[in-house]
């Protein structure tokens, strides 16, 4: 296990999520997405494919609140 693992993803930091392409997702990663930074790529398996598209929904308004939040224009908060 890689000691990184424990270290939680700052969310301001991440460049994009999307689901893992095809040809891997059919393979050996069924239901999986991943969560791209500067530094590294984290592949996340989701309990199935519903369930992985609202992880994605999720990480992505989370991302864009963080994001904001940096930025110092966010006055709203969900």
């Amino acid at each position: 296990k890689d000691e990184l693992d424990d270290v939680p993803i700052e969310l301001s930091k991440v460049q994009s999520v999307k689901v893992v392409a095809r040809k891997r997702r059919d393979r050996s990663l069924p239901r999986a997405f991943e969560i791209f930074t500067d530094s590294r790529t984290y592949v996340l398996k989701a309990q199935d494919q519903k369930n992985a598209q609202e992880w994605l929904q999720c990480i992505n308004v989370a991302v864009a609140q963080a994001r904001e939040r940096e930025n110092g224009e966010a006055t709203t908060y969900l």
